[in-house]
């Protein structure tokens, strides 16, 4: 009886099979693992957006609790005037970045408390971090405002145009701890990551841009060491006058002058009348590829370039040259969130 045929496979056909197969697979693999790379980072990206949009909301609500005025300070100023304004190491805080502190009655009965937020920067551990201090009602930061109207009527001192003053002088290194879960002194706290820029721009009631005090040839100024020629931005202590409705004195004055101290004259107008912020992130994806392809290389530090015909601050020429140096370390997707805070004004 003969045999019905039999159908099969060679060996070539079935290494020729899975061959394809596995090539098949391999384009397969290569595809859903970029897609799935390009998801993470786009998630990367649109975290280090809601980090920039919240820390933006987050300062603009705090910034616009204190009545600013000539005793309850509100000092903006340099990160090297901040680490020479205090008693603490704090030298994780670039020294061209930007800080803001202030005093804000948030306690019970009025009670003021210091307020500020700077940067950290800790290379070797890709921390680049936008941080918050905030003092304790109980520990030995407190300051009240018979304190604050204590201390700068006793002070016989020309107010110093670029150290923080009396708003920071008695802050020990333990209120910038953030490693100690009982510190007492202050809650320390990290508001968003991947923050390679801030910017305060302050404003007076006509909008236009107050020159950095540090900047004034006439204003008493302090040591180099307090921060040197660049250091306090705005110190609302610090001698000044400004015009309501139009220039002071003849028409092609600034708006905005400072003077020196006179027992004649009140220290200074309250102001600012409103404060521009800006902040720059980058998403950690892109830190990171970065530091790969350029391991020897730091990330850019931010810088504050100034108008200098008129010492004001120069937000727009600051930020594009950061972004320059990012780009050239091959980070393009870094984001910048800005917004303005109306302050309110008292005595």
């Amino acid at each position: 009886m003969k045999k019905p045929p039999q159908f099969g496979y060679t060996l070539i056909e079935v290494i020729v099979s899975l061959t394809i197969l596995s090539g098949m697979a391999l384009m397969l693999s290569g595809i859903l693992g970029t897609a799935s790379n390009n998801w993470v980072r786009g998630e990367e990206m649109v975290e280090a957006s809601q980090a920039g949009r919240t820390s933006l909301d987050l300062i603009a609500r705090e910034m616009a609790s204190p009545i600013v005025g000539p005793r309850q300070q509100f000092q903006i100023m340099n990160g090297a005037t901040l680490r020479g304004s205090v008693n603490a190491e704090i030298p994780q805080v670039p020294s061209s970045s930007m800080a803001a502190f202030w005093l804000a009655p948030l306690g019970s009965d009025g009670q003021l408390r210091r307020v500020g937020y700077y940067l950290e920067r800790i290379e070797d551990r890709s921390f680049f971090r936008l941080k918050r201090l905030f003092t304790s009602p109980t520990g030995s930061a407190f300051v009240s405002s018979q304190q604050v109207a204590a201390s700068e009527s006793a002070s016989e001192e020309p107010t110093c145009a670029t150290g923080g003053g009396g708003l920071l002088s008695d802050l020990e290194e333990p209120a910038f701890d953030d490693s100690d879960p009982d510190n007492e002194e202050a809650v320390v706290s990290t508001v968003a990551e991947g923050v390679l820029g801030l910017w305060f721009q302050s404003l007076d009631s006509m909008d236009n841009e107050i020159p950095w005090v540090s900047e004034s040839e006439v204003h008493p100024s302090c040591e180099a060491g307090d921060g040197g020629p660049m250091g306090m931005a705005f110190n609302s202590a610090a001698m000044f006058q400004m015009a309501t409705s139009a220039p002071l004195g003849l028409e092609d004055e600034p708006t905005f002058l400072y003077y020196r101290e006179t027992e004649s004259m009140t220290k200074g107008d309250r102001l600012p009348s409103a404060v521009e912020i800006t902040i720059l992130t980058v998403d950690s994806i892109a830190i990171q590829q970065a530091r790969d392809r350029f391991p020897d290389t730091p990330l850019p530090t931010m810088e504050t370039l100034l108008n200098e015909d008129q010492g004001t601050l120069d937000v727009e020429a600051s930020i594009q040259l950061l972004k320059e140096k990012l780009e050239e370390l091959g980070i393009r997707t870094s984001r910048t969130f800005s917004t303005r805070v109306k302050l309110a004004n008292g005595s």
